[in-house]
C-alpha cells in the first residue's frame, strides 16, 4: 500500500488533485493497492463519463421535443414562421432597450447566449409567451379606409341620401336630409 497513489487520468480527462486527496485517506483505510486505486479511478472515470452523456442526451431529446412543439406553434401563428421570428426580435428589442429606445445589441447577444446555453429559447412555452409580449410592444398601423361607411357617411361630391323615413314615405316634405 503506497504514501501517496499516483493515479493517472483516462485519456481526454483531467483528475481533480482535491478529490484525490480526499480520497487517499480511505484508499489506505481500505488497503487499496496502486493498482486497485488506479483500477478504482478508471471505473469511476467511465461511470461519470456515462452519467454525463446520459444527461446530455436526456437534455438533447426535450429540446428537439421542445423545438418541434414550438415550430408547430409558430408555424400556426398568422403570418406563419417569419412573421413570428420577427415578433420575437421585436420583443428582445423592446425588452432590451437603451435609454434612448435603442436596441442593446450586447445584451441581445447575452441574452440569446444564455437562452441558447439553456435550452429555454427552444421551450414553446417561453416562445409563446414572447411573441404575446411582442404584440403588445408593437405600435399600431393606421387603419386602412375603403371608402365611406355604408352606414350612412357619403363620399365627397355625392349628394345627400334620403333619411330612413324619407326612404320609406318619399311624398311626406320637408324631411331632413341624413348626411
Amino acid at each position: 500500500m503506497p504514501e501517496v497513489y499516483d493515479i493517472k487520468a483516462t485519456e481526454g480527462h483531467e483528475l481533480n488533485p482535491e478529490l484525490i486527496a480526499e480520497a487517499t485517506p480511505i484508499l489506505k483505510e481500505l488497503g487499496v493497492s496502486q493498482e486497485g486505486a488506479q483500477k478504482l479511478a478508471d471505473f469511476f472515470a467511465k461511470q461519470s463519463a456515462a452519467v454525463v452523456e446520459k444527461l446530455f442526451n436526456d437534455q438533447r431529446a426535450v429540446r428537439a421535443e421542445w423545438a418541434a412543439e414550438a415550430k408547430t406553434f409558430l408555424d400556426a401563428q398568422p403570418g406563419g414562421l417569419k412573421q413570428a421570428k420577427a415578433d420575437l426580435v421585436s420583443a428582445k428589442n423592446a425588452l432590451f432597450a437603451n435609454a434612448d429606445g435603442t436596441p442593446n445589441a450586447d445584451k441581445i447577444a447575452k441574452f440569446n447566449q444564455f437562452m441558447d446555453m439553456t435550452g429555454a429559447g427552444d421551450n414553446p412555452l417561453f416562445i409563446e409567451a414572447f411573441t404575446k409580449m411582442a404584440k403588445s410592444f408593437a405600435e399600431g398601423r393606421p387603419v386602412r379606409g375603403g371608402g365611406p361607411s355604408p352606414l350612412g357617411q357619403r363620399a365627397p361630391g355625392e349628394a345627400a341620401r334620403p333619411t330612413r323615413a324619407a326612404a320609406l314615405y318619399p311624398n311626406l316634405t320637408g324631411q331632413p336630409q341624413s348626411g
